[in-house]
């Protein structure tokens, strides 16, 4: 980062040996900028960006890049597939559900107070019962029983 906190380039994804030995492996995530995470599941890395935000006349936030999902094939070294998560997202990150889903959650409003949750499968589809016009997932607070009590957990 320069000193105002601006990416300088691409994210890089860079693997080193557990003993040291040997020359660096580094594969350059073309059009990804502020990687956050990375996963790793057999021989694929997926890598999260929370994208580009300009806070530089806060409180008007301006999202410049949106926040970004990459598979890299580790054994053949280089980029799958990259994604954008949001058109207009910043923020967050992906986790690995038991499941097998990537779930990726992040602000969808330059307030950061409007937020989705996508489920990806691993070749970087959307998955998931979502909302209408959008790919974030329709979620739902769980309903209420009446009567319910610890008593009956």
């Amino acid at each position: 980062c320069e000193t105002n906190y601006a990416a300088l380039g691409d994210s890089r994804l860079i693997r080193v040996s557990p003993t040291g030995a040997g020359a660096r492996d580094t594969i350059v995530l073309t059009g990804v900028r502020s990687a956050t995470g990375i996963l790793v599941v057999g021989n694929s890395a997926f890598v999260s960006s929370g994208g580009i935000a300009d806070f530089s006349q806060f409180p008007n936030t301006r999202f410049v890049e949106p926040a970004r999902v990459v598979k890299v094939d580790l054994a053949a070294r280089r980029v799958v597939r990259t994604i954008d998560v949001a058109p207009v997202s910043n923020g967050g990150g992906a986790r690995l559900g038991a499941d097998g889903r990537l779930y990726f959650a992040t602000a969808l409003s330059t307030d950061y107070q409007t937020r989705g949750v996508f489920a990806l499968d691993q070749d970087l589809n959307y998955v998931g019962t979502r909302v209408t016009g959008g790919n974030q997932l329709a979620l739902r607070l769980a309903e209420h029983r009446r009567g319910f009590s610890s008593a009956d957990a």
